[in-house]
């Protein structure tokens, strides 16, 4: 007997945009916090800067002069129009990223005699309006890995640990987000690229609501509730280990990343170099084992993550590039097979087991792959798509072009 429970659309979540960072999202810090990025510097959103009402009430006073009605009225902007975002200040536009991504998402988990799994849906509208063609459709399902997996695991954190001296100063950086260090890859700078900051911020916001609600979900133990000599060398996280939500977001913000760099590759064909995707498909696997070593995860958590993250990655890009379908993934792994000699697989994480760089001719592009644990489902419909998202996209590929 199975219970299913859905908890539809997730918008209410959109609010949150004003909470500068959303847990995971504070080490933002490192590329200017995304909030007030958008080179507001004198006016940064306070009224009228360092000018006082005091002063500019007695400046009114002497210049404004005898009250005079207006003889015309300004037009309206336009109704409904994405090209008004740019009108905008950049918390305004959070907000409506965050609710144009997360108005289509919804949530189930699903109890059965086998285990326990979470699925991320996506609503699919239908562009005609009919509300018999509006349905979830399962974006990524989760299934629950019993504790006897994670148990045997607890040799790779031993393992890991060696390297804790080593890492210790990118760990303590890395804890509230890791933003800089693909920052450092992509030369990503405000100056001129405001518009990918604040897409790759709105990826995130929408990424962290889905981690914590799948971590709720699952609800999975820290190692050290396994051992107490994994001892970890940063303070364990107040919530599930699975999925890690270090290798979530690092994964997505890899993945849109590059997707990013390639609508410039005319321009610039160097981003068609498989060099970039590596580099960051790399950096994405080293944030996420940096939690192994620190003690606070476990390998199991960072391939779950990864597999959350560049699967929300493919799927928020195509939300943003109008893509007609989306790919659907399983994660399910494999605890039976281990032991059994003919299978190679020996529980690790590495990134290059689900995702393929691709060639530099363009003949493969990067993309997702299937392992011994992420399954490929069938592909499923966008639906209808959003004008404010693809403004957005557009606005940000721009930055990886040459100025016209």
């Amino acid at each position: 007997m199975s219970t299913e429970s859905i908890s539809a659309g997730m918008a209410g979540m959109a609010g949150m945009a004003g909470m500068a960072g959303m847990a995971g999202m504070a080490g933002m810090a490192g590329m200017a916090g995304m909030a007030g990025m958008a080179g507001m510097a004198g006016m940064a959103g306070m009224g009228h800067g360092l000018v006082g009402p005091g002063a500019l009430i007695t400046n009114r006073d002497g210049i404004v002069g005898p009250w005079q009605k207006p003889g015309t009225t300004p037009a309206q902007l336009s109704f409904e129009k994405s090209g008004n975002m740019e009108q905008w200040a950049p918390w305004v536009r959070a907000s409506i990223l965050d609710f144009e991504l997360s108005s289509r998402l919804g949530f189930s988990t699903k109890i059965t005699k086998v285990g326990a799994s979470a699925s991320l849906l996506h609503l699919a509208n239908d562009p005609a309006g009919t509300k018999k063609n509006h349905k979830y459709k399962t974006l990524i399902k989760v299934h629950r890995p019993d504790p006897e997996a994670f148990r045997q695991q607890l040799d790779f954190l031993n393992s890991y640990a060696d390297l804790r001296i080593d890492r210790a100063h990118e760990i303590l950086a890395q804890i509230s987000g890791a933003s800089a260090f693909f920052a450092s890859i992509a030369d990503l700078q405000l100056e001129k690229s405001r518009w990918t900051v604040e897409l790759l911020a709105a990826v995130l916001r929408t990424t962290n609501i889905v981690e914590m609600r799948m971590k709720h979900a699952l609800a999975c133990k820290r190692p050290s509730s396994y051992s107490p000599q994994v001892q970890p060398i940063i303070s364990t996280p107040g919530h599930g280990t699975l999925p890690s939500g270090h290798a979530t977001e690092a994964f997505v913000l890899a993945y849109v990343l590059l997707m990013l760099m390639r609508t410039g590759q005319a321009d610039n064909p160097q981003f068609s170099e498989t060099g970039w995707p590596v580099q960051l498909m790399r950096q994405a696997s080293r944030i996420a084992v940096n939690r192994t070593v620190a003690g606070v995860h476990f390998p199991i958590d960072s391939a779950a993550g990864a597999s959350l993250g560049l699967t929300l990655g493919q799927y928020l890009v195509g939300r943003f590039t109008h893509q007609a379908e989306f790919a659907a993934w399983k994660f399910l792994w494999p605890t039976a097979s281990f032991g059994n000699p003919k299978f190679t697989f020996d529980g690790d994480f590495r990134w290059a087991d689900i995702f393929e760089v691709g060639t530099a001719d363009g003949s493969s592009p990067p993309q997702i792959k299937p392992s011994n644990y992420l399954f490929e489902q069938k592909r499923r419909p966008h639906g209808d798509h959003s004008d404010l998202l693809g403004w957005m996209w557009q606005r940000a590929a721009e930055e990886w072009k040459n100025p016209a």
